[in-house]
């Protein structure tokens, strides 16, 4: 249960605010960066997907 927590958006959001807020900077903040992003390319990527398909109709 944890490791789908942790595959949840939310939680590296989370993730990205308590590390530095917790005086812990580093490469450690590199994936949930980097996981927010692959995640926020695809959701846009099928988001302008499906609004070329409405559009077209």
């Amino acid at each position: 249960m944890q490791l789908l927590v942790e595959c949840l958006p939310l939680y590296q959001g989370i993730e990205l605010i308590r590390q530095p807020a917790l005086g812990e900077f580093g490469v450690e903040l590199l994936l949930p960066a980097g996981y927010l992003l692959a995640v926020g390319d695809l959701a846009l990527m099928l988001a302008f997907r499906r609004l070329d398909r409405t559009l077209r109709s």
